[in-house]
């Protein structure tokens, strides 16, 4: 679809493709009404006479629409033209934290770390409050503007937590490298398990590697729920040791030994 480029969807002329998600492509765009750049996210057209893959996408407008929350990226409309569905958002220009991450080499400042975590913490609690679980909380599904500030984007397979929502609570969703143990093993999502994913991008913005690796992603789930959590200090031996506690709660095996929030993870690590 990068024949999108030059031409409009509605109002929006497209600008130039920016890169290509799990169901869509995304594209910058002009809104002449406002005066804007914005995103606007394309659904791929491999998927469009698929029910589900519709419905996921319009889920997600559905769930963003209604959250309402400085660090979650705001979804400005939603439109259908011939044969492309497409959502339009907030065009942020610090691309991904998983770029950052990647450009690090070896881990961010920690104070930059306390203060993202922060950041997400609080958009991450507040969808919970909302009732809505995340499920794919990884570095490439958050998005940060021109000042560094992290936002949290891709809610496509989200679960309402009120049951609104008729996706199963049994079927495995997400990204292995940032999937708790109890969903590794059941299938099933809460919101200890947005929490360990928020642990394992601790981990990775400290170290600048996730802390379980394999050749596929079975092997990488059952690292998940077998092996050690690995030792920060021997990766960045600059570490206060107390982080290494933090990292051992947030990413314990079982969810209840976890923080009970994001923020009670972001205000640990803010006490040391």
């Amino acid at each position: 679809m990068h024949e999108l480029v030059g031409k409009s969807l509605g109002q929006y002329q497209i600008l130039q493709f920016l890169g290509t998600g799990a169901m869509a492509e995304i594209y910058l765009a002009y809104q002449p009404s406002v005066k804007r750049e914005v995103a606007v996210k394309v659904l791929v057209s491999m998927w469009r006479d698929d029910p589900s893959f519709v419905k996921r996408f319009e889920q997600e407008v559905e769930i963003i629409a209604h959250l309402q929350h400085p660090f979650i990226v705001p979804v400005y409309d939603f439109g259908e033209q011939g044969d492309l569905l497409y959502i339009v958002m907030a065009y942020l220009r610090g691309g991904t934290l998983a770029k950052i991450i990647h450009e690090s080499q070896g881990g961010l400042p920690v104070q930059k770390v306390i203060q993202l975590v922060k950041l997400i913490s609080s958009g991450l609690d507040y969808a919970h409050s909302k009732g809505i679980l995340h499920r794919d909380l990884k570095p490439n599904n958050i998005l940060l503007d021109e000042f560094g500030n992290p936002y949290i984007a891709d809610f496509g397979i989200a679960k309402n937590l009120e049951g609104k929502d008729d996706a199963t609570n049994t079927i495995m969703t997400g990204t292995a490298a940032y999937m708790a143990p109890e969903t590794a093993q059941t299938g099933r999502s809460t919101k200890k398990g947005d929490i360990y994913a928020l642990g394992i991008i601790l981990f990775e913005m400290l170290t600048g590697k996730v802390p379980y690796m394999g050749k596929n992603p079975y092997k990488v789930l059952s690292a998940h729920v077998h092996n050690a959590i690995p030792n920060l200090l021997e990766i960045r031996p600059e570490l206060p040791v107390a982080f290494q506690t933090i990292v051992e709660k947030v990413l314990a095996k079982n969810p209840e030994e976890r923080f009970n929030s994001a923020t009670e993870l972001a205000d640990a690590l803010q006490m040391v």
